[in-house]
């Protein structure tokens, strides 16, 4: 029974670490398009509607400039 236990702990913990990185895969995104990081290839890849490629010129700023970048998350 002890180990059973274990393993439910253990799933628990491990799904919870799991969304929170998926969940926050796509602000890493919008860093990487507002500083111009990564090729059209790999936004061509990743298809999220609004995140077509990389930005024309690199924002002056660590965050995304767009209003409305969140809800594309």
């Amino acid at each position: 029974e002890g180990a059973r236990w274990k393993f439910a702990v253990f799933t628990g913990v491990a799904a919870g670490v799991v969304l929170g990185i998926i969940g926050n895969l796509e602000g890493v995104l919008e860093f990487m398009r507002a500083n111009a990081i990564g090729s059209q290839g790999l936004y061509d890849w990743i298809s999220i509607d609004g995140l077509s490629g990389p930005a024309e010129t690199p924002t002056d700023s660590w965050t995304p400039d767009e209003f409305w970048w969140w809800f594309r998350a």
